[in-house]
């Protein structure tokens, strides 16, 4: 996985040739405003909590959902 650093240290020819190499899915992704991306990751975070996972596991997604906050309304994150 290439990482934000690395991407900006490519020169325009070498994110060209990256981008040209992401399926559908990854360059639906990388244009996806970061919000979105944010929502995404709390509805994953949601389903996960609804599995059996480990309490430590546990712990950490919902201080993932505390961390969001700032970023969206309690009420947005629960629904």
């Amino acid at each position: 996985m290439v990482t934000s650093e690395q991407i900006d240290k490519f020169s325009d020819k070498e994110r060209d040739a990256w981008m040209a190499l992401l399926s559908d899915d990854e360059n639906v992704i990388l244009h996806a405003p970061s919000g979105f991306r944010t929502l995404t990751a709390i509805s994953e975070v949601k389903w996960f909590l609804e599995q059996e996972i480990p309490d430590d596991a546990r712990l950490r997604f919902l201080e993932f959902l505390e961390r969001q906050d700032d970023l969206f309304s309690v009420e947005a994150i629960a629904g």
